[in-house]
């Protein structure tokens, strides 16, 4: 397990912790929209759940590729400048939606965002852990917690922006708030690189290394996992209360609920993981959220009943989105932090490739009640597992 200290005198770690903090919130903003925008145009545009599906997987296509060399950059020369590319491309993605509706537009606006994203968590996790490694936990769920607030405000505005304005003016949003990000990070500080080795080849050295830990593999699990809650409540949940006649605003109300769920459950991770340990609380989190999606069909009918559950689905995938993150820094070097924090994150990104694509064909060929029933004996089995599979996994520790 890593262990140490602070690494940059109190104030200015104080100082670099409420700007990584600040600098979630900003782009979750436009994150949290785009989770919301982006299947509610396709829907609105005419493309079925299959086509819905293909386009929701085009944003994990190049960040198999991208997201490696940005925490291996990371880690050589300093976060500001991934987290410069990160909001540049979320820039782009949220022009481009709000210029064209065409098929490979939003391909090409899934890509960009897709490598935002992937570069973005990598960097800023890895930034968090690394400022003072006692407190991880901490930095992880306040980290999350910051970044679920500014999904809160995206989701919500979103939502009226697409039944007011329209969806021109609603991506212009994302494209703004994005280019606020962007300017924030400047002043982020540098932490201090734990080689004085610079050059490409340098940065990716970790990387096998990084790869060939086994206790590193239980983190890509988690991220998988994690990953198939997130995708699983846009390829199937937004288009189920689509199907009930919800219009833009209340989904929008509804995603809003779920991050304050996913809000709650930043704030109370450290706790979480104080009292019931990693292994725990990984079968904790996936049974939980297993019951969740077989109630889903239930109660998202009407938006009165649906917010309640809501709340608990954004609950639980704001642990899972905070667990394996805690696992990669858990077994990695502070030195290798951004690679391990993007290998788990490769995993993470897979399912983003292979989840929307596949429940996508799901759904349309035994409907979306059936796909959520589906999901939710998935995720109690996956809590029924991992007893045994996490001590298997973790033997070797930190390699």
């Amino acid at each position: 397990m890593s262990t140490g200290t602070a690494i940059l005198p109190l104030a200015t770690e104080k100082r670099a912790a409420s700007l990584i903090y600040a600098a979630s919130f900003s782009f979750m903003i436009s994150l949290g929209s785009m989770q919301v925008l982006v299947p509610l145009y396709g829907l609105h545009l005419g493309y079925d759940i299959k086509a819905l599906g293909l386009i929701l997987s085009a944003q994990a296509v190049l960040p198999i590729f991208t997201r490696f060399f940005g925490g291996a950059i990371a880690d050589r020369f300093g976060a500001r400048y991934v987290l410069w590319f990160s909001f540049g491309a979320m820039v782009a993605a949220g022009t481009v939606l709000s210029l064209s509706g065409v098929f490979w537009a939003l391909i090409a606006a899934q890509t960009l965002q897709g490598m935002s994203r992937s570069t973005y968590w990598t960097v800023t996790q890895s930034y968090a852990t690394r400022l003072n490694p006692d407190l991880a936990a901490t930095r992880l769920g306040r980290l999350s917690s910051s970044g679920n607030a500014g999904s809160i405000i995206g989701t919500a505005l979103s939502g009226f922006l697409a039944f007011g304005p329209g969806y021109g003016v609603a991506f212009g949003m994302v494209a703004a708030f994005a280019f606020v990000g962007l300017l924030g990070s400047v002043a982020l500080p540098n932490l201090p690189r734990p080689s004085t080795k610079r050059g490409f080849k340098a940065a990716l050295e970790p990387i096998p290394s990084v790869a060939s830990s086994r206790s590193m593999g239980m983190a890509g699990i988690s991220a998988f996992i994690g990953s198939t809650s997130t995708m699983l409540g846009i390829i199937l949940i937004i288009p189920l209360m689509k199907d009930a006649a919800f219009n833009e605003s209340e989904i929008g109300i509804a995603r809003t609920i779920t991050a304050v769920g996913s809000l709650t459950a930043g704030l109370l991770f450290g706790r979480l993981m104080g009292r019931l340990g990693l292994m725990r609380l990984h079968s904790v989190a996936f049974g939980l959220q297993g019951l969740t999606f077989l109630i889903v069909p239930l109660t998202a009918t009407h938006l009165a009943s649906g917010l309640p559950i809501m709340y608990i689905y954004g609950l639980f995938a704001g642990v899972m989105g905070s667990l394996y993150p805690m696992s990669a820094a858990t077994f990695s070097r502070p030195e290798h932090r951004g690679t391990a924090m993007a290998y788990a994150g490769q995993f993470w990104g897979l399912a983003q490739l292979v989840i929307p694509a596949a429940f996508g064909f799901i759904a349309a060929a035994v409907g979306l009640d059936a796909s959520l029933y589906m999901s939710g004996v998935m995720f109690v089995g996956l809590a029924f597992v991992i007893p045994a599979v996490y001590p298997f996994m973790t033997k070797g520790g930190v390699k």
